[in-house]
């Protein structure tokens, strides 16, 4: 057993239990059937294993390496040595997982052990109570260290629960059903495209609040109930460094005592230059991820009034740590009610049932700024970097790279839509911005607002406020209007080439001011001519 393999093969079966697996659809019940191990491999596998946690798992009995019929067996027991550690009631069951090496040098992971946790303590004169429960799971993976991640894996988890309660607030939680899948695959030297997806079955979250009479000056109540029939969430990413972040985590383990006794000390030595290469290598993270998360029949209950939505969704994309980084999101909202009776009838008109935004910014030159910063910087020392290392960062990230875009977007309620997009650059370090809205008309909210304002006469400062837009706008698609809004560099604003606001002007200076001095000392007043005062009036 080569232990180049088994280090990384380890450590990713150890991480499939810490962060707890929600793989699913076909997922197989027993292991990939393999030579079983001997107590001499089971000690090879622990040796390796100790790079990656440290002996101290294995001395304090928290992790036990043992042979298995389908090869080994790394049992999780932590529950003794935290108790002990804590002084504290701490349940946690023990979580096995059986490894195998495949011939290509991969390896077959499989465990079928729910987590399940739970602590009792008290703080401050409060009980303290958490707990957490899988009634069942599944988890079936192949992993290969070459990449450092799942080339494939897929699980399913029961029925999740979840608890906690102090003196003052309490949560409970559940999923009716968690399922993932995970495919990875080489991308070049020690890199992986990896896809990821997980779905939530039936998710219901209660939370409360109660701070009694005598810890404020009035007593507080509240409560939040929210559900969602469906939470999903997928992540796509190409050219993931993983195996330079495995080499890293690895790097600083190794180091650990020497970091907690002087960390300083540690990295004016041949660790700093050695980490500094190691953090080179996990550049640029990656090429291109993209990731979504939907939520279906979602809803919210605040006690005063009730929110729900159809559809909940959003979209990111982000650059690696390039020349031009950049980063777009995507956020809409569709079907959106509001239960709520303290608010007027009136605006059951303007709560949107349709919400679509989209940001986008890029530009930054995060490439030759991580390039400076390792170069320049001397890890240990105190500043790490020098004032000139320090201009040249910021020389390179100036705003006037920067490009910030506001996507099309809608917002769309039963008197009024309106949509809009534009941008903003920053060219001379002054913003320019250019933003376009459009909407089919503005009468139907006009109308609803003037009626209104029969009953509450504020609401003609609304009613004027869209008369005057109305005023402005000129024709736009499908006979409706359009506003093109302009904020200039020199602070001015205008709306379809109406100027609403001029440009900045410089304050007057005194002939004797020295134009250079930004903040000049407090202005003297100057001397006034004599005045005779009148008489003041005699108090009555």
């Amino acid at each position: 057993m080569a232990r180049r393999s088994v280090l990384p093969a380890a450590a990713l079966a150890i991480t499939t239990w810490l962060t707890p697996p929600s793989f699913a659809q076909e997922v197989g019940t027993a292991p990939e059937p393999a030579t079983a191990g001997t107590a001499q491999t089971a000690l090879k596998l622990q040796e390796a294993l100790t790079s990656y946690v440290t002996a101290l798992p294995f001395d304090k009995k928290i992790l036990r390496v043992e042979p298995d019929p389908a090869g080994h067996r790394i049992t999780l027991d932590p529950a003794a040595y935290l108790v002990e550690l804590s002084g504290t009631s701490i349940k946690f069951a023990p979580i096995s997982i059986v490894v195998s090496e495949r011939t290509d040098g991969s390896w077959n992971v499989f465990t079928q052990s729910p987590v399940e946790f739970s602590t009792d303590f008290e703080l401050e004169g409060h009980k303290q109570h958490s707990e957490y429960k899988q009634d069942s799971l599944l988890f079936k993976g192949i992993y290969s260290p070459e990449i450092a991640s799942f080339l494939s894996a897929a699980s399913r988890t029961g029925t999740i629960s979840s608890e906690s309660s102090d003196g003052l607030s309490s949560s409970t939680a559940g999923i009716f059903a968690t399922t993932m899948t995970m495919t990875s695959s080489p991308a070049g030297t020690r890199l992986a495209d990896i896809a990821f997806s997980q779905t939530y079955d039936a998710f219901a979250q209660s939370a409360s609040v109660h701070i009694p009479d005598g810890s404020d000056e009035y007593p507080l109540a509240m409560s939040a109930d929210m559900r969602a029939e469906e939470i999903s969430a997928k992540v796509d990413v190409k050219a993931a460094h993983t195996r330079a972040v495995l080499d890293l985590y690895t790097l600083l383990l190794k180091h650990i005592e020497e970091l907690d006794a002087d960390a300083n000390a540690a990295l004016r030595g041949p660790l700093g230059a050695e980490l500094k290469t190691k953090i080179r290598a996990i550049l640029p993270l990656w090429t291109d991820l993209q990731g979504e998360a939907h939520a279906r029949d979602a809803s919210i209950d605040i006690g005063y009034g009730r929110m729900q939505a159809k559809t909940l969704r959003q979209t990111m994309r982000a650059s690696g740590i390039s020349t031009n980084a950049s980063l777009d999101v995507d956020l809409a909202l569709d079907g959106l009610t509001l239960d709520i009776p303290q608010l007027p009838a009136w605006r059951a008109g303007f709560i949107p049932d349709l919400v679509e935004l989209g940001f986008a910014v890029s530009g930054a030159d995060l490439a030759t700024a991580s390039d400076i910063l390792l170069r320049e910087i001397q890890l240990g020392n105190d500043p790490a970097l020098s004032p000139a290392a320090e201009e040249k960062i910021l020389g390179v990230l100036a705003v006037d790279r920067i490009r910030s875009q506001l996507k099309p977007s809608r917002f769309r309620s039963r008197d009024l839509e309106l949509s809009f997009s534009g941008d903003t650059s920053f060219v001379g370090g002054l913003p320019q911005s250019n933003m376009t809205i459009t909407t089919p008309g503005l009468d139907k909210a006009i109308a609803t607002l003037q009626e209104a304002a029969k009953t509450d006469p504020s609401l003609d400062q609304a009613v004027g406020a869209l008369a005057m837009a109305k005023g402005l706008s000129k024709p736009g698609p499908n006979g409706g209007l359009e506003w093109l809004v302009v904020a200039s560099r020199d602070g001015s604003v205008s709306v379809n080439g109406a100027m609403m606001k001029g440009p900045d002007v410089p304050p007057v200076l005194d002939d004797e001011q020295d134009p250079g001095i930004e903040n000049p000392a407090v202005e003297v007043p100057r001397d006034e001519p004599d005045v005779e005062e009148p008489a003041a009036e005699e108090e009555l």
